[in-house]
């Protein structure tokens, strides 16, 4: 069974598209060895940071499914706020 791998870049466009209508930041760091994220609200104010998360984590689909899933839960137990998939 073949797995999906993502490039640093395209994993820095799905993390910030998937949180949508919250903007998100993410930047690659140490060499695109690392990417940090940070999401805000409506009003542009910071709702959560997470620190460095290892690129090569993220580079497949479940992977990053599951980090995605992980941080839209996180939004939702801590603020109220549901994104949907």
């Amino acid at each position: 069974m073949d797995t999906l791998i993502y490039s640093p870049f395209e994993i820095l466009k799905i993390i910030e598209s998937s949180f949508s209508p919250l903007r998100c930041v993410a930047e690659l760091t140490d060499y695109e060895q690392k990417i940090k994220i940070r999401i805000f609200d409506n009003k542009d104010n910071p709702l959560l940071s997470f620190p460095e998360e290892k690129v090569s984590n993220l580079k497949d689909k479940n992977t990053l499914f599951l980090f995605i899933q992980e941080i839209r839960t996180r939004l939702d137990e801590t603020f109220g706020v549901k994104i949907k998939p």
